[in-house]
């Protein structure tokens, strides 16, 4: 599968955060709207690289599955990256 454009094939990283001097699972910052993933396939007008890690704005972003994957994929824009780490 390969990204077009300036869309972005990413897959979320599941991380523990650390907020507050408390541990946070995963399914406790579900809420947060900036999730953490690694970049699958870049389109070509985009300024990040496939493997990079990103942080994305969560709220508009299309779910896919695909045959081969362990989890869902996710679409978005490049306008919804907040950050390249």
């Amino acid at each position: 599968m390969k990204a077009v454009n300036n869309y972005l094939i990413i897959e979320d990283i599941i991380e523990e955060r650390v907020m507050g001097g408390m541990s946070m699972s995963s399914s406790d910052t579900q809420h947060l709207r900036a999730k953490k993933a690694k970049v699958i396939s870049a389109g070509e007008n985009t300024a990040v690289k496939n493997d990079d890690e990103i942080y994305y704005d969560a709220a508009r972003v299309f779910k896919v599955v695909v045959e081969g994957y362990d989890s869902a994929l996710t679409i978005i824009r490049i306008n919804e990256v907040i950050a390249v780490i």
